[in-house]
């Protein structure tokens, strides 16, 4: 069989780290590039967060593909949609992932996905191995690739460990009015449709997809207006 190297922008997360510690590279490398967006040694990055130069390197050439840093060999700087991303991940962890499937409409993980999800739903396992075909790495690097479709609500897993894909068609389900609270029980990190982010979280997969892709579809029309 033939292996196809990551040159054709098929580049998958790194296989060494969780996505907690992806994340934290990717954070590391927007503070230290800074709001000047410097250009960053992947060693330095390592150092400020823990993890191995070769760990941050993986993951920061995955990112690249989404547009959130810049760069290439080991020297990379924030991007303006990475440096958002990175300050709304700290602030509202619903709207930072709403910010990430935007981020991941056109990229090449998510038009394979629905492509493979086009008869129904798979295996975790089962699409992890299509994504990551003729690609080199250890077999955690496909399942990575799947939990960040996750985390960017192009997909959604069920109770079996099957991968769904949201049909266009779903409508926002309607939803009772969130309870009366008092100014000291009062949630902190704001509202998206009604409900805080913990009453967001408590909802079944399919109804929390289908909020936050509403949720995305208001913010642009929003943003639409305002241009």
């Amino acid at each position: 069989m033939t292996i196809i190297m990551e040159t054709d922008g098929r580049i998958l997360p790194t296989g060494r780290a969780s996505l907690r510690h992806q994340r934290q590279a990717f954070l590391g490398t927007i503070r230290l590039s800074g709001p000047e967006h410097l250009v960053v040694k992947s060693t330095h990055v390592a150092k400020q967060v823990g993890l191995s130069g070769e760990t941050v390197s993986e993951s920061l050439r995955f990112f690249e593909t989404l547009g959130i840093v810049t760069g290439a060999r080991g020297r990379y700087a924030a991007t303006v949609a990475g440096a958002a991303l990175a300050e709304m991940w700290q602030e509202d962890e619903t709207r930072a992932r709403v910010m990430l499937h935007h981020l991941f409409e056109s990229h090449w993980a998510t038009t394979a996905t629905r492509a493979a999800l086009g008869q129904g739903p798979v295996e975790t396992e089962a699409l992890a191995q299509h994504l990551q075909l003729g690609l080199p790495g250890h077999p955690r690097r496909g399942m990575y690739l799947v939990e960040w479709l996750v985390q960017a609500l192009v997909v959604h897993t069920d109770q079996h460990g099957r991968v769904h894909a949201p049909r266009p068609s779903d409508a926002p389900p309607t939803f009772p009015l969130p309870p009366q609270r008092t100014p000291e029980h009062e949630p902190t990190g704001g509202y998206v449709m009604g409900m805080c982010n913990e009453e967001l979280q408590q909802l079944p997969t399919p109804q929390y997809v289908s909020v936050l892709r509403s949720f995305k579809t208001m913010l642009e029309q929003v943003d639409a207006v305002q241009l």
